[in-house]
């Protein structure tokens, strides 16, 4: 990653790639330009999994992190994301108004390179899974 400048802001946040049982839908949360995945950001002093909890909910259970992102979104700032892959035992009502979107369909419509490829991180990673 390139050296930051100074004045450069950076928000961080934790997210998840919720399946549903079928393996065949993608718990999202529409946002202005498209759909984001479900998270938020990690406050100062909070890990990324107790961030992930107090956002998403403490029933959500982590199969693993499938890995780091970051996009620009602006001229001097940068949206990091920490994303982990997923399930909820039953779909619920939290934090967040979740929409399923079948696979593709939930890949093509995130509103962010970052969430756009841990989505298919989490589809490649959820395909060749015993854990759901």
């Amino acid at each position: 990653m390139p050296k930051m400048e100074t004045g450069y802001k950076k928000a961080c946040g934790a997210y998840a790639v919720i399946f549903d049982a079928k393996k065949e839908k993608v718990g999202v949360v529409p946002s202005g330009s498209g759909y984001r995945l479900p998270g938020g950001e990690i406050s100062r002093g909070e890990s990324e999994l107790a961030c992930l909890m107090r956002t998403v909910g403490a029933d959500l259970e982590i199969a693993g992190f499938l890995g780091k992102a970051a996009q620009e979104t602006g001229a001097r700032s940068m949206d990091e994301g920490l994303f982990y892959l997923g399930k909820w035992g039953q779909p619920r009502k939290g934090s967040h108004d979740l929409e399923w979107l079948n696979l593709h369909e939930a890949a093509e419509k995130m509103a962010g390179a970052h969430h756009q490829w841990a989505v298919q991180e989490g589809i490649s990673n959820v395909q060749a899974s015993t854990w759901f």
